[in-house]
């Protein structure tokens, strides 16, 4: 199946003649040259219009969060179904053959696929949805069960990287780290047991254990297809393009996201809620060519989706609080980390004190101090991608440092009057932490807050 918009200069029956035309000189599929299986016996194209399933045709299906309230106050969930397996794939090494597919559908993939869309490149240049798209905040989307007709679905979260497991006897006793205002061990007997943390887990939590620290993600079914590319001269395999795609079933599977506008965006009431009936229509109307399966994404249901709250225990003075990231965030750069080389033992340290002391200062004064820390880094981008990604101005791709997902920040209030720091915090969980390297944008690198990354729960 494939999708075409109807214009006046190529109309659906123009296409459907020469397409039956070329497709008539096509001698074999599935085979090289004419030999083997797959022989065409006969074949037609024809053209239908697509219509949304009457089941979401009334105003009704859309959200009316955004009536009231607006997407810098509360963010739009959405629910998308795929018509086809997805593969959305991790950066690979040049020499590996095989694209090995993420859960998730990243923000950035969702918002390039709004950016392309025929709706969106039609609407006027002074439309909210196209003034303000720049800062419109799309979270990855996570898999979840499709049941229950989209109702009660919550939206996963990670792990947290600071979970202990100690094992006393023949029983493990998870703990989380993050919430202990200094480090300890358990004593079982005359022994002193240490815990684990989630790299050297010997087997994963059980679902109680999950469930007890938030932690409610889902694993979809997964397959892998093989694939080659056809040389149109000589009707056989080209050399060195045999390739394999890992792709995430799209069978009971749903992908929960969120849409936000920043609480510092200068859109108006008015304008927000423009912008949020727009964008909701350009959904269901579906997403075309999403990731390396080219899948439809449509979606399903809006606000049916529970989000993480900001939980404001321990926002008091001299209290402890804790943030936890969702997403991968760029907390510094190459550069900053390079400036530590010397010192590599305190550089991680050094630069998130840095990152957050920026960051949680208001009018010259610290609001918190970061405590203790239980991260992770990865690089990811570099020299695979330098002439995939080159921008307009001629400049390569640069590799990112990120900080991963479920890594946790504690963190001592500082400040007597906590409600500036109740105010930042809100806003960093509902729109992300900031990007460590200002001049960046979301048309430069994939890594910005505005498509996904840096998401955090308090």
């Amino acid at each position: 199946m494939g999708y075409f918009k109807e214009s006046a200069a190529l109309n659906a029956r123009t296409l459907e003649t020469w397409l039956n035309k070329a497709i008539q000189d096509i001698r074999a599929l599935g085979a090289f040259k004419t030999v083997g299986f797959g022989q065409i016996a006969d074949i037609k194209v024809k053209f239908d219009e697509i219509k949304p399933d009457s089941d979401r045709q009334t105003s009704t299906q859309l959200s009316t969060t955004n009536l009231s309230t607006t997407l810098s106050e509360q963010a739009l969930t959405v629910a998308f179904s795929a018509d086809r397996p997805l593969c959305f794939a991790q950066p690979r090494s040049k020499t590996n053959n095989t694209f090995t597919t993420s859960d998730d559908i990243p923000g950035n993939a969702i918002k390039a696929c709004i950016a392309n869309s025929t709706d969106f490149r039609q609407l006027v240049s002074d439309h909210p949805l196209k003034i303000y798209f720049d800062e419109l905040v799309v979270k990855h989307a996570l898999p979840v069960p499709s049941v229950n007709n989209g109702k009660g679905l919550t939206r996963p979260q990670s792990p947290p990287l600071s979970l202990q497991c100690f094992n006393v006897g023949k029983k493990d006793i998870f703990i989380n780290a993050a919430t202990c205002a200094t480090p300890h061990a358990l004593k079982s007997s005359a022994d002193i047991v240490a815990g684990a943390f989630p790299t050297d887990y010997k087997s994963a939590p059980d679902t109680a254990t999950s469930t007890a620290f938030n932690v409610n993600g889902y694993a979809p079914k997964r397959h892998l297809s093989v694939h080659t590319a056809v040389d149109a001269n000589t009707l056989s395999a080209q050399n060195s393009q045999l390739h394999a795609i890992e792709v995430v079933d799209n069978t009971d599977t749903q992908w929960v996201t969120a849409f936000s506008l920043p609480p510092t965006t200068a859109a108006t009431h008015a304008e927000q809620r423009q912008l949020s009936l727009t964008l909701q229509t350009l959904l269901r109307k579906g997403l075309l060519q999403a990731g390396k399966t080219k899948a439809k994404l449509t979606a399903m249901h809006f606000d049916n989706i529970a989000l993480p709250s900001l939980d404001q225990h321990g926002l008091q003075p001299d209290g402890l609080f804790v943030i936890k990231l969702e997403s991968d965030a760029q907390l510094f750069t190459h550069e900053q980390l390079q400036q530590h080389a010397s010192t590599p033992r305190t550089a991680l340290q050094t630069l998130l004190t840095h990152y957050f002391d920026q960051h949680f200062t208001v009018d010259g004064q610290r609001q918190a101090q970061l405590h203790a820390f239980h991260a992770d880094t990865k690089v990811v981008g570099g020299d695979y991608l330098y002439h995939r990604f080159r921008t307009p101005e001629d400049h390569a791709y640069h590799s990112h440092m990120l900080v991963t997902a479920g890594s946790t920040f504690a963190f001592k209030v500082l400040a007597q009057d906590v409600t500036a720091l109740k105010q930042q915090l809100a806003a960093y969980c509902h729109s992300g932490l900031p990007v460590a390297c200002n001049t960046l944008s979301w048309r430069s690198t994939p890594y910005m807050p505005q498509n996904g990354f840096a998401r955090s729960v308090s």
